[in-house]
């Protein structure tokens, strides 16, 4: 499988409608295009930890994706190499905005930042989280033998590192 353009708003909220744990959580794509991303999820009580703050589970998450979404904008389906997150303050709020944004477009890999906001009962917006991912793009699959006598077949998947499965 190869990339192809990337995603519009439609294929992106097709895409989070599709993830059983986006739905569970409510996460909500309400903006996207150009390598940038807008998530919302409305506060709930049962996605706090133990001092009523959103659980950092939760954060990463709307990070994560967020992340995710803004690199396949550009790029189509991707998947991340790695994660990271920094915790600002507790996060509190009616509701929740994640802004993700494409840093950079290489060869192989979108590096992608969030930023998660919280929403006040006043509208008031405050900055709780911020996010950094580099995505996996251009995946390809080659098959390189098969001996049917065998029932064996090796397929060779190019990821920058060849990896061999028999």
């Amino acid at each position: 499988m190869t990339t192809g353009p990337g995603f519009d708003l439609e294929r992106l909220i097709a895409t989070n409608a599709s993830a059983a744990f986006n739905r569970l959580a409510g996460f909500e794509v309400v903006s996207a295009g150009a390598g940038a991303v807008e998530l919302r999820m409305p506060w709930r009580d049962d996605l706090t930890q133990y001092a009523g703050h959103l659980h950092a589970g939760m954060i990463a998450a709307l990070l994560d994706t967020a992340c995710g979404f803004a690199a396949a904008s550009i790029a189509g389906s991707v998947t991340a190499s790695h994660f990271s997150m920094n915790c600002l303050k507790p996060a509190v709020g009616r509701c929740f905005i994640a802004k993700g944004t494409t840093l950079r477009a290489g060869r192989r890999q979108v590096f992608a930042r969030a930023e998660l906001l919280a929403e006040n009962e006043l509208g008031e917006m405050s900055l709780v989280a911020t996010g950094v991912k580099p995505c996996w793009f251009r995946w390809t699959v080659e098959v390189s033998g098969c001996r049917m006598g065998a029932k064996l077949m090796e397929l060779s998947i190019s990821v920058g590192n060849r990896l061999t499965r028999g």
